[in-house]
């Protein structure tokens, strides 16, 4: 039997045991749904026809497609490091990351030789480089939430100036949280980022400051509930957050939503409600 450490995409650390002839399995983490929309669920926030609800949903656009690009530059980090397994159930051990660098791991767990709910790690790395031209720097604190055996767990992840080194470009530092839960071999996570809840794994390029969120699903609090906001191939200007192309559809209580277009120097909102459409437009200022 043996514990290791190891790097995911989405920079999701990865705590897994060996034993009995099972393999490893990678998880990562979770945060608490008080600061944050849930991960699951249906919108429970009403959307109304009105310019002001129209004005309130494109305000909201900026903060959810900043959350989606930053966990889309954790999905596009490699997998690759690997820590052999602690000497003891309580300690501290400084490893190499797989190119270079290094990870400093100070670990509490109630056995050497399992999983359980409760086990902590926290973890330092310097320069480390999972695959040429990757660097991450920065800390992470692991929480295992559940843990029945290596297709049944839950985890939690928060992480604390981390940043992400690719191809000469530097990300962050960010500082979030994530959801990791495995269900019969079904992994289901969520990244939490200001306050916003981001679903899955985003898929999101990114040149410069302009980034495109080809894919992307986050959870954002909205009136008395929280709403869904569903991007597809939006492109905008982190620095600014205007866009400049793309849509996004935003679902509430009773599947009315509404679905904004970027036309041009406008969005064009299409509000849904009760089946009956009304269609707003704004300025992109």
């Amino acid at each position: 039997m043996r514990f290791h450490f190891a790097f995911v995409a989405a920079f999701a650390l990865a705590l897994a045991a060996c034993g009995g002839g099972g393999g490893s399995s990678p998880a990562t983490p979770s945060t608490p749904a008080s600061n944050a929309p849930p991960s699951t669920g249906t919108p429970t926030a009403t959307i109304a026809a009105s310019q002001g609800t129209a004005s309130d949903l494109v305000s909201g656009a900026r903060g959810a497609a900043d959350a989606v690009t930053s966990a889309g530059v954790f999905s596009s980090v490699p997998a690759g490091v690997q820590i052999s397994a602690p000497t003891a159930v309580t300690g501290t051990e400084t490893q190499s990351c797989t190119v270079s660098g290094t990870v400093t791991v100070s670990y509490h767990y109630a056995s050497s030789t399992t999983n359980t709910a409760g086990d902590t790690a926290h973890e330092v790395f310097n320069n480390c480089a999972m695959t040429t031209g990757t660097f991450i720097n920065g800390s992470a604190d692991v929480t295992i939430t559940r843990w029945t055996s290596s297709t049944d767990y839950a985890m939690s992840l928060s992480m604390a100036g981390v940043t992400v080194t690719m191809n000469g470009t530097t990300y962050g530092p960010f500082n979030y949280s994530m959801t990791y839960n495995v269900s019969g071999g079904v992994v289901t996570m969520a990244y939490i980022i200001n306050g916003v809840t981001v679903v899955g794994e985003p898929v999101v390029t990114q040149n410069g400051h302009i980034a495109t969120i080809v894919s992307g699903t986050v959870h954002v609090f909205y009136g008395s509930g929280w709403v869904e906001y569903s991007f597809n191939n939006w492109t905008y200007d982190t620095t600014t957050g205007k866009p400049t192309a793309g849509t996004l559809t935003i679902t509430g209580s009773n599947g009315n939503r509404a679905v904004i277009t970027v036309n041009g120097s406008s969005y064009v909102i299409a509000i849904t409600v009760n089946g009956s459409t009304t269609t707003f437009t704004i300025s992109i200022s």
